[in-house]
């Protein structure tokens, strides 16, 4: 019964989380950077209470009853391994593989008709203008790769098997939970970090330690929010005043 009210507590903050993350980013695609500058210290506050140390008591919770934070990724893959063929560690390098493959051709496709390799309303959104902007975004940055990690990746799905008893149940509410708190970037936003969620997921199953996932969430953070759109910009054809 404590698990299950500590995660019903835990749904209605996270609902409450989204919802008021959506609500302050439609307010800031209109705010100038001084009032941007501000709803980032909102966010890094939320975020770093509600995931980092909700997420943290957790785990220390768990690990005060020798529950290792991945004992559902261990269970998950052992299952996944002895019923397919499939060896959980060849993973990595395939949807590695994949996910450079799919970058490139979208890139070569877009680049050629003239569009924007990458632009989203989010990005278009948090892209900086001010010092204190970047700054404050670097900070976003690695407060959501250290807090969302311990939360969505280590504290959440050790608290769902715990009540469902089912480790592939766990991860993937998890990375549901993990998609629907990015809802202000809309369905693509939610589905895109969805996936990374299920990547993350896999690396855990397949040895990494928690470390390296935030290193790896880290690194995504910046390329999406600094690199990918100056890529964008350099691949837009010139202006040449001919129609």
């Amino acid at each position: 019964m404590h698990s299950e009210l500590l995660a019903l507590s835990l749904a209605v903050a996270f609902a409450i989380v989204a919802a008021r993350g959506s609500q302050s980013f439609r307010r800031l695609k209109e705010s100038p950077p001084e009032k941007k500058v501000r709803i980032y210290r909102s966010w890094l506050a939320i975020s770093f209470l509600c995931f980092g140390v909700a997420g943290s008591c957790l785990i220390y919770n768990f690990e005060r009853t020798n529950t290792s934070i991945y004992l559902p990724y261990q269970i998950a893959f052992r299952v996944v391994h002895e019923n397919t063929s499939i060896d959980p560690s060849q993973l990595v390098p395939m949807l590695f593989g994949f996910c450079i493959g799919l970058i490139a051709i979208v890139f070569v496709a877009r680049t050629r008709r003239g569009r924007k390799f990458y632009n989203t309303e989010a990005v278009s959104a948090l892209r900086p203008d001010t010092q204190s902007e970047k700054t404050y975004l670097v900070l976003l940055c690695v407060n959501a790769a250290i807090s969302e990690e311990i939360m969505f990746r280590g504290a959440l799905p050790v608290l769902i098997y715990t009540i469902s008893e089912n480790a592939m149940t766990a991860i993937l509410v998890a990375a549901l939970a993990f998609g629907c708190m990015h809802c202000y970037q809309g369905a693509r936003g939610i589905l895109s970090t969805f996936c990374l969620a299920i990547l993350f997921s896999i690396l855990l199953g397949v040895g990494f330690n928690l470390y390296v996932v935030m290193l790896l969430h880290f690194f995504i953070n910046m390329m999406a929010l600094f690199v990918l759109p100056k890529i964008s910009r350099l691949g837009r054809p010139k202006e040449t005043g001919m129609v």
